[in-house]
């Protein structure tokens, strides 16, 4: 192995989210594997690594097919704050129940981390969260959107504008 590729095992070591692809069959004439693929680790279950026989120059072509329908759905958002909606009365009552009886902290560390607990404690007592079952946003696409746009627009033109005789 050569310097290039003691660099790429280490890239690889160090850097778990890539993986290479490959299947250890050689992609140049005269035998060298030139051509590397990567992808992130997360897609190898859906990828296949391929090798044409036939020669496009002294290389040979591969191709990397992702079954992306074989992915598992993407994980929920989680909720979000929902600050619309907030009590910002409660919200500062909470905060302010919690600094009258708090006994500083001489640790700027745990000073830090009490402020924080009474923030999320006040957040969580005056701030509803957003519910992320629900969608938000459409999930057409542009081009889609505009002929609806489009289309809904003949709809209105043709019921609202009066017809000449």
């Amino acid at each position: 192995m050569n310097l290039d590729g003691r660099h790429l095992v280490e890239l690889l070591t160090d850097v778990p989210e890539i993986t290479l692809i490959n299947t250890g069959k050689p992609t140049h004439i005269l035998g060298g594997t030139l051509d590397l693929t990567f992808i992130s680790t997360e897609l190898v279950p859906v990828a296949q690594w391929e090798m044409d026989d036939e020669l496009t120059s002294d290389h040979f072509a591969t191709t990397t097919t992702l079954r992306m329908e074989l992915l598992p759905p993407p994980p929920r958002p989680p909720p979000r704050w929902n600050t619309k909606k907030a009590n910002w009365k409660l919200y500062q009552d909470e905060l302010q129940k919690w600094f009258s009886n708090y006994e500083p902290a001489e640790d700027i560390d745990q000073l830090n981390q009490d402020l924080t607990g009474a923030i999320q404690h006040a957040a969580e007592k005056a701030i509803p969260k957003t519910n992320p079952t629900k969608t938000t946003g459409s999930t057409m696409t542009k081009s889609e959107n505009r002929i609806t746009e489009s289309t809904h627009s003949e709809d209105i033109s043709d019921n609202t504008l009066p017809l000449r005789e």
